[in-house]
């Protein structure tokens, strides 16, 4: 799901420690493989 500016997703039991910039990644051999970033922040 995209998730526009202003909005959240709420992820449950996550530590402060587990904050910063993931890398999620898919391949199916159908396309290219896809790669986007994200900055986790924990309040």
């Amino acid at each position: 799901k995209k998730f526009g500016s202003g909005q959240y997703l709420d992820i449950y039991g996550i530590t402060r420690d587990q904050a910063g910039d993931y890398e999620c990644s898919a391949e199916n051999d159908v396309s290219f493989p896809d790669v986007k970033k994200v900055k986790v922040t924990v309040n």
